[in-house]
């Protein structure tokens, strides 16, 4: 093994070898184990994980967790299976029910093996290596503020210091004419102050939830327990204590009227020989035993003098002191400096005195602590050094967290930079050394290599297939320009966008049954300084009556059907449904109705949501309805929204955050009305997904009609359709899959076991070829056999015979889409298959650079420098899971390509991520200069916007443009970057990247195909050079046809990849639903379903 040293000075060991970890060879022999060495000095990396660990394992409770599941279910099996001969026996039903849901929560727990062979001693369940002894600092700190009130300035405390540590001003307590001194508070936020990002804690004088202790002296006065008056009136014997040692090595206990043999000087290192000397030697120094350590009874005026003494602990204890309250000061911040230096004397000199004891009058607090640190012994020293600790470990903590705030200028030591280890120094293939020379070609070259190498071979291998497949032209994309309307934007241009979007806005209000305000005409010239979009949740009118433009629906739209035209299957997911809507209408309280919609692809789920959406509007209750998605293209299929949208869930929420005072108003503004939800593609809902889900629509359905008390989902009725044989939750592992019973979250799996209403789909609409059915059904299982492998190659598209392939220049294959599951072959796809359009259509390219920025002050920013572009270009090996959320570096446009939306522009609109159309306009800056008849035009500023005829919209058609055409603008993303200066530093900058959320789609990731038919599809299945392809990759792609008459595959494939098996968690999930299908036919036949059925057919 050999090592690495960087000129910033990060050091660590150098990998040697590919595929091979940063091992240790020692661990490895002896250990027999594989191990991935990281190097940690006593530096930053090793203070933030003691951060972390600490944090971990002295965190506190959570007030929500997973037992109440479990013992819900529990309780449930057992009241299921109820055996008769416990009637009689009622306490000892009881007894035994409390000890099963405890072994049903015991068998949830992890053991670890020191707890196992506790209890297989007989040891216990509860093992602790130390005692600890509360000790609440707030007390003390209020008497040094009460005896030097100035030790805190109240200017220090603004928050506009530059200092990254701010003590919070501490109030001091009421104080008693009585002479008594304050009492501690029992806090309830004990041990919490160590995730405070302050370090320190205010202390709240107003504080309702404080405790006192009242204790009753020999003479029966009632007085209240303080810590600080037990210290200060100590017994003599324990003079030299300081507050630590005190509260570490002594304990309280009842004075006892015998009286105690002379202890020896071994009993406590603090003694002074003289106080030992002076006892009472009349007692048996010879008695057998262990030795009587120092007791010390507190000395008048203490109210407990004549009833308490505190007994010094035996050498080598376990006793630790736990601070509570706000922790000590930095020493590192010169604002609360003075504070700090007084917080360690009062901590650890001895006094009776705090105005006397701890400096003389004249001495500043620096040198009174200077002065006491010189002298100090090393066991202080080291107290004060883990004080320190504390701070240098949140620091730490801090500056790695600092990485994901938005600065844009802000300054860092080099020595702060974090220290990569042994796998962030690879040196494979991919590895480029840092540039010192920066060059708008080394930019270039950094750029290039974004993509590895192998992903691009793999990339350019499906091009050339597809050039030999003549779906690509082998003229090198050369063509002559015809010429074209695209012209620079001039004043009406701003003036019709601005009233463009304001009717989109209506539109969007319009949408969500909101009230509408009317647009007005105006002769005025129009304001083109400041065009921005209305907020919808600002308009805040009486409801107007308004003839609603048309709705353009397009291509993707799904109409309702006749209930008497729906399959049987159908018509019973129908019908159950309605019933329940009809017994709600009616005010009979049905139970909630939890009700998943199963089935493969092309069963017809989206056609029985429609109906229903279709019954609901009949009945003149639509508002009682809501739909939504997981993703933005699933959701505007179904006209619904986004899963976050409904739950107002926020992608960067963690979990254990709560609901804030604005998103309970939206939820209860939305849920107010709402009894149904209807949730598709519910395959990629994790179960955490899930438990947030129903949490915050509990919490928004709280005052609204039918709001059921201690009901789930606040008594809505949830309908799941989709089928967990497509793709599971992004980006997650298997604990959160909802099939995996497991594993995860249990309240989430709860959840979903709630849902026992169940109609399975059999019966296939969409895929009309019977063998390509075939293949579909034993794919979906995990079940090909060698006949549908056989099928599969010959859908392989053959270069050399381009006479065996369709004729991809001719409708209708003249309009395919590719299907891969690599992001560089859609992209290099896209590329070709743009230039291919262009070439066609003698049509201008048009090449938009992102323009991007570094706000240099108010309203003010400038284009970012070449450094700032190579440290942009850099990202993609620092930052790589956000670089791929950037917007790109770069657009290509034309009229008439097609196009993909990228971000998540409007949902209510179904201007959503992943939907599609086709471009019909550009309009250029007011700046651009003239484009000429060049083939491909490097735009200087981007277009001023791009009108889009969208396949599928709600928004009405705009004034002067087709119907189903929409504006589409630059929008704005921000990243950050590091630089180094040449004075040793890191500046972290925050950059506004302003670019089209659009990319060509001629190709699609087979992740945003789902849930989409494509007409005709080329999938590409072929091994990739990384990774490796599943079943939900296989079949969410080749399930997009109808038909082998539809699709292609590219190239060849590894039938091994057809020969992997579904979990089993997923084959036994499907057997439980078809039970609860078939339990759920039996009471819809029962509760007269089939003579509804019968009766609507016969209308028909």
């Amino acid at each position: 093994m050999e090592d690495v040293v960087k000129e910033s000075g990060e050091w660590g060991p150098k990998r040697m070898y590919g595929f091979v970890n940063g091992y240790c060879p020692a661990i490895l022999l002896y250990a027999r184990c594989n191990n991935d060495c990281k190097l940690l000095t006593n530096g930053r990396e090793t203070k933030n994980i003691s951060w972390y660990v600490t944090g971990y394992a002295a965190k506190k409770q959570g007030r929500q967790h997973n037992s109440s599941a479990i013992l819900a279910q529990g309780y449930a099996y057992h009241d299921k299976h109820h055996r008769a001969d416990y009637v009689d026996e009622l306490r000892d039903r009881q007894r035994l029910l409390i000890f099963r849901l405890v072994h049903a929560i015991n068998k949830e727990q992890e053991l670890s093996a020191p707890m196992v062979m506790s209890y297989l001693m007989g040891w216990g369940d509860v093992y602790r290596s130390h005692q600890y002894t509360s000790v609440f600092w707030s007390s003390f700190v209020r008497v040094l503020l009460k005896g030097f009130p100035n030790i805190l300035k109240p200017n220090l405390q603004s928050e506009s210091t530059p200092h990254s540590e701010v003590v919070e001003t501490h109030v001091a307590g009421d104080t008693h004419d009585n002479g008594e001194m304050d009492v501690e508070q029992r806090d309830e936020q004990v041990g919490e102050d160590a995730d405070n990002e302050s370090g320190n804690r205010q202390i709240n004088q107003q504080d309702s939830d404080d405790m006192i202790t009242l204790e009753i002296n020999t003479d029966g006065q009632l007085h209240m327990k303080s810590q600080v008056v037990d210290y200060q009136y100590r017994g003599p014997e324990l003079s030299t204590y300081n507050v630590h040692d005190f509260f570490t090595d002594t304990y309280e206990t009842t004075l006892s009227m015998r009286t105690p043999p002379c202890p020896r000087a071994s009993s406590s290192t603090h003694v002074d020989d003289e106080l030992i000397d002076s006892e009472d030697d009349e007692a048996d120094q010879h008695r057998a035993g262990r030795d009587y350590n120092v007791r010390a009874k507190y000395q008048p005026p203490h109210p407990c003098a004549g009833s308490k003494q505190r007994v010094v602990r035996t050498p080598l204890h376990r006793n630790v002191v736990n601070y509570a309250g706000q922790f000590f000061p930095s020493r590192h911040d010169p604002t609360t400096y003075p504070f700090y230096c007084a917080s360690l004397l009062l901590l650890l000199k001895p006094w009776r005195n705090l105005c006397t004891d701890l400096k003389p009058p004249e001495q500043s607090w620096e040198a009174a602590f200077e002065y006491f640190e010189a002298n100090a012994s090393d066991r202080i020293q080291q107290t004060i050094s883990g004080i320190q600790y504390f701070h240098d470990c949140r620091t730490a903590a801090q500056d790695r967290a600092n990485d994901d705030l938005p600065l844009d200028d802000s300054e860092e030591p080099r020595t702060g930079d974090i220290v990569v280890g042994g796998d962030d120094m690879e040196m494979g293939e991919d590895f480029v050394e840092p540039d010192t020379m920066i060059t708008e070609e080394v930019v270039a070259r950094v750029l290039q290599s974004q993509v590895p190498p192998g992903e691009l071979q793999h990339a350019k291998h499906a091009v050339e297939v597809a050039k030999g497949a003549k779906l690509f032209g082998g003229n090198n994309f050369e063509w002559n320009v015809a010429q074209g309307d695209v012209l620079n934007a001039v004043g009406g241009d701003l003036a019709q966008l601005s009233k463009w979007k304001e009717q989109m806005s209506r539109d969007v209000q319009r949408v969500n049954g909101e009230a509408v305000v009317p647009g007005t005409v105006s002769n005025q010239t129009a304001d083109i300084g400041s065009v921005e979009q209305l907020d919808a949740n600002a308009l805040d009118t009486a409801p107007t009556v308004q003839i609603n433009p048309a709705i353009h629906s397009g291509e993707g739209t799904l109409s309702a059907a006749n209930p008497a035209e729906l399959k049987d299957e159908q018509f019973r997911a129908f019908d159950i449904i309605r019933w329940h809507l009809s017994e709600t209408i009616a005010g009979n309280n049905p139970p909630p109705l939890r009700m998943i919609l199963y089935g493969e692809g092309g069963t017809g789920k989206s056609k029985v949501i429609q109906t229903i959406t279709q019954e609901f509007t009949f009945r003149g209750v639509e508002s009682m309805l809501a739909k939504a998605a997981y993703t933005g293209v699933a959701a505007s299929l179904i006209d619904g929204k986004t899963t976050h949208t409904v739950a107002a869930l926020s992608v960067k929420e963690s979990e254990s955050q709560g609901v804030t005072d604005d998103a309970k108003a939206k939820l209860q503004t939305f849920w107010k009305i709402k009894r149904y939800l209807i949730v598709d593609e519910f395959s990629m809902l994790g179960k955490t997904h899930v438990e947030r889900m129903e949490r915050h629509i509990a919490i928004g359905k709280v005052g609204g009609e039918g709001h059921q008390e201690g009901t789930t989902w606040g008594g809505v009725n949830v309908i799941f359709c989709g089928d967990l044989h497509q793709f599971p939750p992004v980006a997650q592992g298997k604990t959160e899959f909802l099939f995996h019973p497991l594993y995860g979250s249990t309240t989430g799996q709860r959840l979903y076991e709630e849902f026992t209403t169940v109609v399975v789909l059999r019966e296939q609409m969409r895929v009309t070829d019977e063998v390509w059915r075939d293949v579909l059904v034993h794919l979906r299982r995990g079940e090909v056999r060698r006949r549908h492998i056989k099928i599969l190659r010959k859908l392989v598209l053959k270069p050399c015979r381009a006479e065996d392939n369709p004729d991809f220049t001719q409708a209708p294959w003249d309009t395919v889409s590719l299907v891969t599951p690599r992001h560089a072959v859609r992209n290099l796809w896209n590329e070709n298959a743009a230039r291919e359009f262009c070439a066609k259509t003698k049509a201008q390219l048009f090449v938009c650079a992102a323009e991007d920025s570094v706000h240099t002050g108010r309203n003010r920013s400038k284009e970012v420098s070449l450094a700032e572009r190579y440290a942009i270009a850099c990202r993609y090996k620092t930052e790589k899971r956000r670089h791929k959320k950037d917007l790109p570096v770069q657009v290509e446009l034309a009229i008439g390509m097609r196009v993909l939306v990228t971000e998540n522009l409007e949902t209510d609109l179904d201007l959503t991520n992943g939907a599609r159309g086709e471009i019909v306009k550009i309009v250029l800056h007011p700046d651009e200069p003239e484009v000429g008849e060049d083939r491909v035009v490097h735009l200087q500023f981007l277009p001023l916007y791009v009108l889009v005829k969208m396949s599928r919209t709600r928004a009405s058609t705009l004034p002067g443009l087709d119907e189903g055409v929409v504006p589409v603008e630059p929008v704005t993303s921000t990243m950050k970057i590091k630089l180094n200066t040449r004075s040793g530093k890191t500046i972290q900058r925050t950059v506004h990247r302003r670019q089209f959320p659009i990319t060509p789609a001629y190709a699609f990731t087979d992740y945003r195909s789902q849930g989409q038919t494509l007409p005709y599809v080329i999938v590409d299945i072929a091994s990739p050079p990384t990774g490796t392809l599943n079943l939900f990759n296989l079949y969410v792609a080749l399930s997009r046809s109808a038909g082998r008459h539809s699709i292609r595959l590219l190239r060849d494939f590894d039938e091994e990849l057809f020969r992997q098996s579904h979990d089993p968690e997923l084959l036994i999930e499907d057997e439980r639903l078809d039970t609860l299908d078939i339990a759920t036919k039996i009471w819809w036949q029962q509760m007269g379903g089939e003579n509804r059925m019968a009766v609507a057919r016969t209308i028909v």
